[in-house]
């Protein structure tokens, strides 16, 4: 995290007499050397956070292509089933014979008739005209029925499936909204924090290099005319600077302390918080 905000270490400040601070000074960078190391779980995390949230964006924009898609197959229906309902009313309305099947012969009198004693040779004909206007009614009804049912059907699966299937979606991008929304903010802190280190860093580093000029001055003082006034005055700068360094040098560590906690508990908590939210998202 500290290596991704620094800058090239072309512009970064170097220490002086890197040897007074560690014993190994080989490739020192002050700018990082107290940061907890990047390990490979940042990466791993980081990676797997992104995959998610590309997976559940997909998922969530071909829920929305497919409940857009079901809305307008909906939408036609039940405009066919009204319409078709519209002409058979007003088919109805037109044709009289349709409102009242008084006097019409149905299927069940034919043996009524034939139980009564009536003369079949005198009745038929007319028995077999009057079931045609019969039928005719009966398949009109069932053409009205059917688009009434046909009605029922598409209000209920638009009002249990697609409605909620509708909310489910815009449920799931709200949420992945706001996952996103606290690793943002909580990431945008992070690199403040590293950030803020940095400078704390690079102005320990300029009071260090102080230091070590202040020393080179006085053991060249010391060197020519160690009881003088400059030897004196030489050794009490470079005492101030040391005291105010040991003071810098643990904030800057305080600092660091603090960085790395934020650091983990980044990774640790909130970016694997994140991942198992999005992991139960994308196997709901």
């Amino acid at each position: 995290m500290a290596m991704a905000v620094s800058s090239s270490s072309s512009t970064d400040p170097v220490l002086k007499d890197v040897i007074k601070l560690c014993k190994n000074q080989k490739d020192i960078d002050f700018l990082t050397v107290f940061d907890s190391s990047n390990s490979n779980l940042y990466l791993s995390v980081r990676h797997r956070y992104n995959q998610l949230v590309e997976i559940c964006a997909n998922g969530i924009g071909h829920l929305k292509l497919f409940t857009k898609h079901f809305k307008n197959i909906i939408d036609a229906q039940m405009v066919s089933s009204e319409s078709t309902q519209a002409v058979l009313k007003q088919y109805r309305e037109d044709e009289p014979t349709l409102l009242n099947a008084t006097g019409f012969v149905t299927m069940s009198d034919e043996a009524l008739r034939q139980n009564s004693g009536v003369d079949e040779d005198n009745s038929i004909s007319a028995l077999h005209r009057k079931t045609d206007f019969d039928a005719f009614y009966d398949i009109f009804a069932f053409e009205r029925n059917m688009a009434q049912i046909f009605v029922l059907y598409w209000n209920r699966l638009n009002g249990e499936v697609l409605q909620p299937m509708d909310v489910y979606r815009k449920s799931c991008a709200a949420k992945l909204e706001s996952i996103q929304e606290n690793v943002c903010v909580r990431y945008e802190k992070l690199v403040k924090q590293a950030t803020k280190l940095r400078e704390i860093k690079v102005l320990t580093i300029g009071q260090w290099n102080e230091l070590c000029d202040a020393r080179q001055v006085l053991r060249k003082a010391q060197n020519i005319a160690p009881d003088s006034g400059k030897t004196k005055k030489a050794s009490q700068k470079a005492k101030q600077l040391e005291a105010r360094m040991k003071k810098q040098f643990e904030s800057v560590m305080e600092s660091v302390d603090k960085f790395n906690s934020a650091q983990d508990e980044f990774w640790n908590g909130a970016m694997k918080d994140a991942c198992l939210q999005l992991e139960s998202m994308e196997y709901a």
